[in-house]
């Protein structure tokens, strides 16, 4: 075996060279990782903190809009507390007149039916309500229920859900009363002051004078009566929408109404409720219906004055029904009766030779201006075609012409 032989001397004594850049990449290699590591602990740890220090910024606004949300509400239960017990002492101490009245009304409303109307507003306000005292300004107690007078419920300016109740009373039993009048209710407000001395007062049971004044007024749609309906020896008034309207009026109530026209022989019976609505079985209401229609065609001509009823007892004849008008003339052979206007069939109806409603019209208009009489002063006329048929002077005939 061949030893190895030692170091020479000149080998020993050589320095070792510089580290050169292969000795750098390899000294940085090592310390890189460690210096990236802090960095990333230094983010993560600024971020969680961002993160708390936002967090901690919305839960403290959230819990002072909390407090503020809770605070203004306390103070808005406690303020509304107080003022409606002040409201509730000046109503029950019994100084507010209270009075109910219509906005408006139409002309042929007199107060006295105008008051009968309102007798429904003096009915609920002396009928008490379930409520729930929510605030606690009647109880002391809040959310406790119990009854409570109307009247003061109207009386208060805080409560305005009694005001869609009484407008409800008027529209919800159209058949009780004086209701069917009222088609529809507007709106219902309160003022301050009475709107005349002729509207009665409303209390709560006393007769005491108030010393403070509320006036609730109603605005209302009103049904319009547009003709007497004659059953027997009574009358009743039914508007455009063959609605019955309250009340039984007799032959003179009807003769203070000269204007109203009246239909006769009209098919089927009353309805047997004001406030419904005329419609025989089977007929659709088809008799009513062309009388009123006939009545508001009439109206406002210059010779309606001399037209006393609408005849439609031949109305459903099967050869040729026609429609009669009567006037306020008596025939000289029979005071009993009155000269007739063979009219024909019902208006927009008509068939082969009959002229419109409009011709009629101008013809009657034109018998009216030349005569003063809507009957030229015979006993019957006969408009149903272009010209004008009168009779000489013989009494009329059973029946128009065919």
């Amino acid at each position: 075996m061949t030893p190895t032989p030692p170091p020479s001397a000149s080998s020993a004594a050589t320095p070792a060279p510089p580290p050169g850049p292969a000795a750098a990449v390899q000294s940085s290699a090592g310390v890189g990782p460690i210096l990236g590591a802090g960095r990333g602990r230094r983010q993560a740890s600024w971020k969680v903190w961002s993160f708390l220090r936002g967090l901690l910024v919305v839960l403290a606004a959230g819990a002072l809009s909390v407090g503020v949300f809770y605070g203004v509400r306390a103070v808005r239960i406690y303020g509304q507390k107080q003022v409606e017990r002040r409201i509730w002492r000046e109503i029950t101490s019994g100084r507010i007149d209270l009075r109910i009245d219509f906005a408006t009304h139409p002309n042929f409303m007199h107060r006295d039916l105008l008051n009968s109307v309102l007798s429904e507003a003096q009915r609920f306000a002396q009928q008490t309500t379930l409520q729930t005292d929510y605030s606690g300004a009647l109880t002391n107690q809040p959310g406790t229920r119990l009854p409570v007078l109307n009247y003061y419920r109207l009386c208060n300016p805080l409560d305005d859900s009694v005001l869609g109740e009484l407008s409800e009373r008027f529209t919800a039993q159209p058949s009780v009363r004086q209701n069917a009048w009222i088609k529809r209710i507007i709106g219902v407000r309160r003022i301050g002051g009475p709107t005349g001395s002729d509207t009665p007062v409303v209390s709560g049971g006393g007769s005491w004078a108030g010393t403070s004044r509320l006036t609730i007024l109603i605005t209302a749609e009103f049904r319009q009566p547009v003709a007497f309906v004659v059953q027997g020896n009574s009358y009743y008034l039914m508007d455009a929408e063959r609605v019955l309207l309250p009340g039984v009026y007799s032959a003179q109530d009807r003769k203070a109404v000269p204007q109203m026209l009246v239909l006769r022989n009209v098919n089927g019976s009353l309805p047997e409720q004001p406030g419904q609505v005329w419609n025989p079985p089977g007929d659709n209401g088809g008799g009513a219906g062309v009388g009123i229609q006939m009545a508001q065609l009439l109206a406002g001509k210059p010779f309606a004055s001399q037209i006393s009823s609408i005849n439609l007892e031949n109305l459903s004849g099967q050869v040729s029904p026609w429609i009669k008008l009567d006037t306020i003339f008596p025939l000289p052979t029979d005071p009993t009766r009155m000269t007739e206007i063979y009219w024909g069939r019902t208006p927009g109806q008509e068939l082969y030779y009959e002229v419109t409603a409009a011709a009629k019209i101008k013809a009657l208009s034109g018998l009216c201006a030349r005569f003063g009489r809507v009957d030229a002063g015979r006993e019957y006329v006969d408009v149903r075609l272009d010209q004008v048929r009168l009779p000489l002077s013989a009494p009329p005939a059973a029946g128009p012409p065919k």
